[in-house]
């Protein structure tokens, strides 16, 4: 029996696990830019403005990502796939935290305009993952009423081997923290009785 052969599919299948389970995350955080820019020629400034801040890049890894740039905003593209492409742009520039940098900075906008409190999102994700999974999984089903989001809630509830049931938690905390907001989805985890510990 070839060992080689059989530790490579086991990679391989790791691999692929692992880039799935990040894809629902990526395309969370690319949904999350996109509720914060709402225009293609805004998120075009956010990225063009990320790749300036970028101090590692060589100029030939800049030029490359300009020409991604200019490519994502192709007026032949539809609106909706060029702020996809966009937001996944200002996503692998900038990472997660800056894409939260970007969206909490939107909340706290909006929560100084109603002149309220603005809610963390991360403490509301902290309550929420808090929860078991199956309670956590029903209250987002709930809450969240687009087939989509349902369909995603589902998949990202399915037990896969190698993701540890915290990341799948997490995953569905933050999901519906963003489509809820971080206010509502706290008092919806305070209405949930406390986990037994």
């Amino acid at each position: 029996m070839n060992i080689g052969w059989l530790y490579e599919q086991f990679q391989y299948l790791c691999k692929k696990q692992i880039d799935l389970e990040l894809m629902s995350y990526r395309r969370m955080q690319v949904d999350r830019l996109m509720g914060r820019f709402l225009t293609v020629q805004e998120l075009y400034q956010t990225a063009v403005y990320t790749l300036n801040a970028r101090a590692t890049l060589t100029p030939e890894e800049e030029a490359a990502r300009l020409d991604e740039l200019q490519k994502a905003i192709d007026p032949k593209l539809p609106a909706d796939l060029a702020r996809l492409n966009l937001g996944l742009l200002i996503l692998e520039l900038g990472g997660v935290s800056y894409v939260d940098l970007l969206t909490r900075a939107k909340s706290m906008e909006a929560a100084a305009a109603a002149g309220g409190e603005e809610v963390s999102v991360d403490a509301a994700v902290k309550e929420l993952r808090a929860l078991p999974l199956a309670d956590l999984q029903a209250l987002a089903l709930g809450a969240l009423t687009a087939p989509e989001d349902q369909a995603r809630v589902k998949s990202l509830c399915e037990p896969v081997p190698g993701i540890p049931e915290v990341t799948q938690r997490a995953s569905v905390a933050r999901l519906l923290a963003d489509r809820v907001g971080a206010t509502t989805a706290q008092e919806l985890a305070r209405q949930r009785p406390s986990p037994a510990r």
